[in-house]
């Protein structure tokens, strides 16, 4: 509720939805392990069916040089830099960096989605809410701050 956790796949595919991706949308998702990846990544995966990672888009030999963490974050940080749009759904130094990088190279006019987590989460503790009414308040969330929405 304190907006420090990152966000779960089911909420970042809400969240994307949302605000107007869809399921024809391609998605990259940069990361390292995760917890219970099948179970977890399936309300993304049905939300995004074109969703890839280094790990669909290249084989376990062409990753194979890569294979210690700070190489294989490298390969997710080189889609990251230079994708349409980067959303992040975690502090720490990856995205920092990454936000810093995309501004430089784009002259500032990087397209960012940095969501304020803590009303993301007071919106997803609503057992109550309905879509119309989510969609709603999150396109109001990205107009109203548009500064840490889209850069």
């Amino acid at each position: 509720m304190n907006g420090k956790c990152p966000l779960s796949p089911l909420e970042v595919g809400l969240m994307l939805r949302g605000m107007g991706f869809n399921n024809n949308t391609a998605n990259y998702l940069a990361s390292g392990r995760i917890y219970k990846a099948e179970k977890n990544m399936a309300p993304l995966l049905e939300m995004f069916r074109l969703l890839q990672t280094k790990e669909t888009l290249a084989s376990d030999e062409d990753l194979s040089p890569f294979k210690n963490f700070s190489r294989m974050a490298a390969i997710d940080y080189s889609v990251c830099v230079h994708s349409e749009v980067f959303v992040t759904t975690k502090g720490g130094n990856f995205p920092h960096f990454l936000i810093g990088h995309r501004r430089y190279l784009y002259g500032g006019h990087a397209k960012i989605i940095k969501p304020d987590k803590r009303r993301l989460a007071i919106l997803f503790d609503n057992p109550c809410i309905r879509w119309k009414s989510l969609k709603r308040q999150l396109i109001t969330l990205a107009d109203q701050y548009e500064n840490a929405w889209r850069c």
